[in-house]
């Protein structure tokens, strides 16, 4: 777009029509459905939180200055998770929660792996005290805010997700070079105890992901752009068959989460609790 920023947009699966919100990076759906949380800066830097309705309207920023390169929500949607940093944005930070509107902004504790800064978190969708994260060295932890301690899960690690059952994290690993893809990854997945470490195989005539995937919330289906082909890609949540591909280049997915007994195609999606 003209700010020279991605741009968030929202796409229904059953239309395949993008819908552009606003620019910003890595949007995340609230669990009623209502909001998004996202964050807008330059690229590889400090960015700032954001929040919005779902249909894009009422853009509010939370934050006074860029602090962080990630948030998140906090499963009964009661809390923004985020990690504050310092300049520059490689630098080790602290774990941080506040409330939507950006009020009550409370330091947690430190957040790092052996001084390392965190490039992204990823909380539980069914536990408050349970989530993961990505160092700068694109080492994959998990933790617990009940009893801190990060714990090692795998290497070589970007772009992750939670299945929407917990017990399962959907991640991006570096691949072999290639010279047709040179900066690929496969995507694999793991129990967040370290167990059923295996990679996904996915259909089609690259076997690489190029963006976060991220599963449905009926553990149905994944999406996410997983060929050099600029197209958000939906598929089965095993990795086949392929389901549909929309014309959207896509980096950072997630899916809305509309309650039940709530009608999907309001514009200010979900109205229950």
């Amino acid at each position: 777009n003209n700010s020279n920023l991605p741009s968030i947009v929202r796409l229904s699966p059953s239309t395949g029509v993008p819908i552009t919100l606003a620019a910003g990076f890595a949007p995340r759906v609230s669990p009623n459905g209502k909001k998004i949380a996202f964050l807008k800066g330059p690229q590889q830097a400090l960015k700032d939180i954001y929040v919005m309705d779902i249909d894009g309207a009422n853009v509010t920023r939370l934050t006074s200055e860029p602090s962080t390169m990630a948030v998140r929500w906090l499963p009964d949607g009661s809390k923004l998770a985020y990690v504050r940093q310092q300049a520059p944005y490689n630098a080790p930070g602290d774990l941080w929660t506040m409330n939507p509107d950006g009020s009550a902004p409370t330091r947690v504790r430190e957040l790092s792996a052996n001084g390392v800064a965190v490039g992204t978190l990823e909380w539980s969708p069914v536990s408050h005290n349970d989530f993961v994260f990505v160092d700068q060295l694109s080492t994959l932890f998990a933790d617990n805010n009940s009893n801190p301690g990060a714990r090692s899960l795998d290497t070589h690690v970007n772009r992750v997700s939670w299945a929407p059952d917990a017990p399962t994290i959907l991640y991006n690993r570096e691949a072999a070079y290639t010279p047709e893809t040179p900066k690929a990854a496969d995507l694999w997945q793991i129990g967040v105890d370290g167990s059923d470490r295996s990679q996904v195989p996915l259909s089609g005539i690259k076997n690489v992901v190029w963006s976060r995937n991220a599963i449905s919330p009926d553990g149905s289906a994944m999406a996410g752009r997983t060929s050099i082909v600029a197209a958000l890609t939906l598929r089965a949540r095993a990795g086949s068959p392929t389901i549909a591909t929309f014309p959207v280049e896509a980096t950072q997915v997630d899916w809305a989460r509309v309650p039940k007994n709530c009608h999907a195609t309001t514009p200010q999606g979900g109205g229950g609790d």
